[in-house]
């Protein structure tokens, strides 16, 4: 009888001694991943806000996250500013724009840094579509300009 009371302790004792992952172990086997998918695009409209998502699966604790803008053949790291902010959600890390300009577009990626560890996400292209103007002219015989030109802003597609 005093066995029986026992058995589901003992159980519980030998299943966690015997799993891989129990009290830690489990960062030795954990690696975090960057889960951007390949030929991610992103067209958005100048002056808009946009939110740009890093996914990423990590262990116990969150890594070091950093986004990064090619710039010819170097990379510009991105920092709070103004203009865009970096933070987590859920875990998801982003690039939050608070209104992106043409001079955005072109090639981003994150990457994770957990230890000696880095991982680097797939490149992320963003571009940034123009407000183009739709113009008609307005003849105006008694001025010193012979046309004025009014345009209606109208974005491309």
């Amino acid at each position: 009888m005093y066995w029986r009371s026992l058995e589901p302790l003992f159980l519980f004792m030998m299943l966690m001694l015997g799993k891989p992952g129990a009290y830690g172990t489990e960062s030795k086997n954990c690696t975090d991943t960057v889960n951007v998918e390949r030929n991610t695009e992103y067209h958005i409209k100048s002056g808009d806000p946009a939110i740009i998502r890093c996914p990423v699966t990590y262990c116990q604790k969150k890594p070091e996250i950093k986004w990064y803008k090619k710039n010819n053949h170097s990379y510009l790291t991105l920092h709070d500013g103004q203009r865009h902010t970096v933070t987590w959600i859920d875990n998801v890390f982003v690039l939050n724009f608070s209104s992106v300009h043409k001079n955005d577009s072109g090639l981003y990626h994150c990457e994770s840094t957990s230890g000696n560890q880095k991982h680097k996400g797939h490149y992320i292209n963003i571009t940034v579509q123009v407000a183009s103007c739709r113009c008609s002219a307005l003849i105006l015989p008694h001025m010193t300009l012979d046309k004025l030109v009014i345009c209606d802003r109208e974005s491309i597609h």
